[in-house]
């Protein structure tokens, strides 16, 4: 058989899909050997017409069907057919890692080297993952390591950019020592083009070059001015404009603490240690939303301004934000400004100010205030804190109203009186005693918690009596409670039940101390 022919069958068979199982499968050894090489030559030949090159360094540097050996071909011209067969033809991501590895494996650096340059559309990490195959030796040959470094650089620098990883970019062009490209990198990022880069990328720009780096550094810190600006921000910004003291002038230093002002956030103060003008500006900018650091700050710089004011009034109103350090208590506040913040503090602020300063006269008027707002509880506990006195006719009118809407909610508990009030303790006990409304039971429990809170006796025995009327039970139930022990009412209770039933008074108090695990 001609020799054109047998090569025409290994072209034949690769168009068939047939060559790699016609490969391993022993055919080749049915044919003379002068028709292998042939026969090998035209799988070859035909597989790379057909952007199979994968498969041809698998056969050549993998050893697959022992193709490498049998291949007659000029073995430059294949290298170049190879690398003309991947950029003529795209790939699968496996088949090319398969032929990576193949090379990798083989010791072919330069061959991976180029075919990493030539792939179409081959991503910058990809580059990265092929490059990084090749061992570094090939790049420290005296002769030919630094062509082919800078073809690596150049290569994964351009990709890089292409693909705005900026920060990689920078590094195989600094690599390179290419000015021009590095800044393409810096103009790129300053312009807020997107992409990825670490958050000191432009200041590395910048010190990397000498002779750029002020006029780099400058256009830095001035970037982050425009309000869409999101390359470099404001307090990075001017930390950076300390750092290297790049001269700003008074109207660009004003705009850079001014934007820093606005936007640094209250955990971000700390960095602003050397820049006090800057931490007042924040602090006079950030009253309403920030009082209690806004004030912290006025009062170690000494500062007197209106803004003192707006902080303790709004810090004192974040009463719900106390726990995320945005609030003021009374406590944190000097005595000076708590009375200049009176006047235009909202109602529940001049109650915290008032008590805090044992205001007596203020507290009498806000109670006067809360009354006007239908507050009855409020209005009294204002009055009693204030020291107004207990007689007077105001007070006995809110009183007299709450003692009546305790009865008439059915409670029959004057939780609001204050110990002090001894008046109204003695109208409540009245009046629960002798009205029918609501609860009787409430009632009357009411008055005997009074009574014993006055540790009037005549008061409490006419309540136990009144209590022994309603339910002989409940009264012995709350005469020996694990709160209270009543001896003199459980006392009571029993001789009235004794003489009722004709037993013994001492009989009964023996069973009720053995059953009634509270009495002791």
């Amino acid at each position: 058989m001609p020799v054109q022919n047998v090569s025409n069958l290994g072209r034949a068979l690769t168009r068939l899909g047939l060559e790699d199982r016609f490969l391993s499968n022993g055919e080749l050894s049915n044919f003379p050997l002068v028709e292998r090489g042939a026969i090998a030559n035209g799988i070859i030949a035909e597989k790379l017409r057909l952007g199979r090159w994968q498969s041809v360094v698998n056969m050549m540097y993998g050893g697959f069907g022992k193709a490498d050996a049998l291949y007659e071909g000029d073995r430059i011209e294949l290298r170049e057919s190879i690398l003309n067969s991947a950029r003529e033809h795209s790939d699968t991501d496996y088949a090319r890692r398969e032929a990576v590895e193949v090379l990798a494996k083989a010791g072919e650096a330069d061959l991976l080297l180029r075919l990493a340059t030539v792939l179409p559309d081959l991503k910058y990490q990809d580059f990265s993952d092929m490059t990084g195959r090749i061992k570094s030796s090939f790049f420290n040959d005296p002769e030919f390591g630094p062509q082919r470094a800078q073809i690596l650089h150049q290569t994964a620098a351009n990709k890089a950019f292409s693909e705005k990883k900026y920060e990689s970019a920078f590094l195989h062009f600094s690599e390179e020592k290419d000015n021009d490209g590095i800044g393409r990198v810096f103009d790129s990022v300053l312009s807020h083009e997107g992409g990825s880069y670490s958050e000191d990328l432009l200041e590395k720009i910048a010190l990397s070059d000498p002779a750029q780096k002020d006029e780099r550094l400058k256009r830095v810190v001035l970037s982050s001015l425009p309000d869409e600006a999101k390359t470099i921000k404001p307090l990075t910004a001017l930390l950076l404009s300390e750092k290297y003291s790049v001269p700003l002038s008074p109207d660009e230093a004003s705009a850079l603490h001014s934007k820093v002002a606005e936007t640094v956030r209250a955990y971000e103060l700390e960095k602003l240690s050397t820049h006090p003008q800057v931490k007042l500006l924040w602090a006079q900018r950030h009253v309403s939303d920030e009082p209690k650091p806004a004030y912290d700050i006025f009062k170690r710089q000494g500062f007197e301004g209106p803004e003192v004011v707006l902080a303790v009034q709004n810090g004192l109103g974040m009463e719900r934000y106390q726990n995320e350090g945005r609030a003021l208590s009374v406590s944190e506040v000097s005595e000076e400004h708590l009375r200049r913040a009176y006047d235009g503090a909202v109602f529940d602020t001049q109650i915290k100010i008032a008590t805090r300063l044992k205001d007596q006269d203020k507290l009498q008027s806000l109670s006067r205030e809360a009354h006007g707002k239908k507050d009855l509880s409020q209005a009294y506990w204002l009055w009693v804190r204030g020291g107004g006195k207990l007689d007077d006719d105001y007070i006995n009118g809110v009183r007299s109203a709450l003692i009546a809407k305790s009865i008439t909610d059915h409670s029959g508990h004057m939780s609001f009186l204050d110990k002090s009030d001894t008046k109204g303790m003695d109208e409540a006990y009245d009046a629960l005693m002798k009205t029918r409304k609501g609860e009787r039971s409430n009632n009357v429990r009411g008055a005997y918690d009074i009574a014993l809170e006055l540790e009037d006796e005549d008061r409490a025995q006419r309540a136990r009596e009144a209590m022994m009327k309603i339910n002989p039970e409940w009264a012995v139930n709350i005469f020996t409670s694990i709160h209270r022990s009543d001896v003199k009412g459980l006392d009571y209770a029993l001789g009235v039940v004794a003489s009722e039933h004709g037993v013994g008074k001492e009989e009964l108090m023996n069973i009720v101390k053995k059953y009634r695990a509270a009495w002791d």
